[in-house]
């Protein structure tokens, strides 16, 4: 278990930073949580397995542990991308709950080391790099479908987008946010589209599109099939002309969720059964 440190400063930086939110709500209506941490692992080539393996021993070892004491699990959610990219993304409430003492008793945590003594090092060992970042979840910028269409309610395909908008850009790049959400809910589209920041990291804006499978994502439609079957073809396609020329950078990646990593409450944005 890498358990994530932040001095002061960083977190003054990150509220510092922040787009077209001006600050995160104590609560949202669908249950996210308005800030998260990410510990984000590069796996090096060929270790995949190896670090899967280990991560997943030392995560069970240290919930068992919590469990035989009856302390609580706090949630983790993980994502794995085909680059081998591990995301393990964990709900914070404020900012002050960076800095709140833990509340499990010494005599508990102490414990922890009898797992992850002999973890840590051969899953470090594994490891391209790692580091850690601050995201926020932009709530009025997501979308979650009033009648959802899944199937399963852990997600077997998430198409991770991460976009960096150049400065001054912001604006017109909020304008066609805007316009992707009317159009998903005019075409009462059925995934959920999630959408963060990563205020104390690359300063890009993420989007998690969600779907039972690649082909179900397909049938329901990208951005652009979205965009063109409530506008129209032209009118779409210079929105996405629009909306790159806002970009410094973008990426799309292939992902899936990984509920054997750690334990979770219910996934993110997906309804619970």
């Amino acid at each position: 278990m890498r358990r994530l440190t932040f001095v002061r400063v960083v977190v003054a930086l990150a509220i510092l930073w922040c787009p077209r939110v001006a600050s995160p709500q104590s609560a949202s209506s669908n249950g996210m949580a308005p800030l998260w941490t990410v510990h984000i692992d590069e796996v090096l080539p060929g270790k995949e397995e190896e670090f899967e393996r280990l991560n997943i021993a030392e995560n069970q070892g240290v919930h068992k542990i919590l469990r035989n004491y009856g302390q609580p699990s706090k949630p983790v959610y993980e994502i794995v991308t085909t680059g081998a990219v591990y995301l393990s993304m964990r709900p914070k409430p404020s900012f002050t709950d960076f800095d709140a003492p833990s509340t499990i008793p010494d005599s508990v945590s102490r414990l922890f080391s009898t797992v992850t003594d002999t973890l840590d090092t051969p899953i470090h060992a594994a490891l391209k790099f790692h580091h850690n970042e601050i995201w926020r979840y932009h709530k009025t910028d997501s979308y979650i479908p009033a009648t959802p269409g899944y199937v399963l309610t852990t997600p077997g395909y998430i198409q991770l987008f991460s976009e960096r908008v150049i400065p001054g850009k912001e604006e017109r790049y909020g304008e066609l946010v805007d316009s992707l959400n009317a159009a998903l809910k005019r075409s009462n589209y059925p995934l959920c589209v999630l959408m963060f920041t990563s205020s104390y990291g690359d300063g890009a804006y993420k989007y998690f599109w969600q779907a039972d499978s690649r082909e179900a994502f397909l049938k329901a439609g990208d951005r652009a099939a979205v965009l063109t079957a409530v506008f129209g073809k032209r009118v779409a396609q210079q929105m996405l002309v629009d909306l790159k020329s806002c970009l410094h950078s973008s990426e799309i990646v292939d992902a899936r969720a990984r509920r054997d990593f750690a334990e979770s409450e219910a996934w993110l944005g997906m309804p619970s059964r």
